[in-house]
């Protein structure tokens, strides 16, 4: 597929919007109270937290060897967003807590910039990543 603008990407049949889920569901729901007591305070008085762990599981909603569209959320205007079309392979987590997207047969739709360098992980804070159709 050749170079497209970003008006004609937007022309393309599209199927879901699909996404990573990074927070598991809470089964507890937690509720913080400020009590405040009057008069001066002598002491400093300590402050019960419960600690919540840190999920470590991805739920994606990704299937593998479904082709997206991965379009570029980090610019604000159309004229300068990137977009990418690729079959999802696998997510891979680093230690520390970055989460990617990897795919395979990479190609660039939308390039304002230029054609240098095809990724092939992505990061699913910077990136929508929609079914083709």
């Amino acid at each position: 597929m050749t170079l497209i603008t970003f008006e004609e990407y937007q022309k393309l049949p599209k199927g879901k919007l699909t996404k990573d889920t990074y927070k598991e569901k809470s089964s507890a729901q937690t509720k913080v109270v400020n009590k405040r007591k009057k008069g001066t305070r002598v002491t400093k008085t300590k402050k019960n937290q419960t600690k919540k762990e840190s999920p470590k599981k991805v739920e994606s909603n990704f299937i593998p060897g479904v082709e997206y569209y991965i379009e570029d959320t980090t610019r604000r205007k159309n004229e300068f967003k990137e977009v990418y079309k690729g079959t999802f392979v696998k997510t891979r987590t680093y230690e520390n807590g970055d989460v990617y997207v990897e795919f395979d047969n990479v190609k660039k739709l939308v390039a304002p910039f230029g054609v240098r360098g095809i990724p092939s992980g992505f990061s699913s804070k910077g990136h929508r990543f929609i079914e083709v159709k």
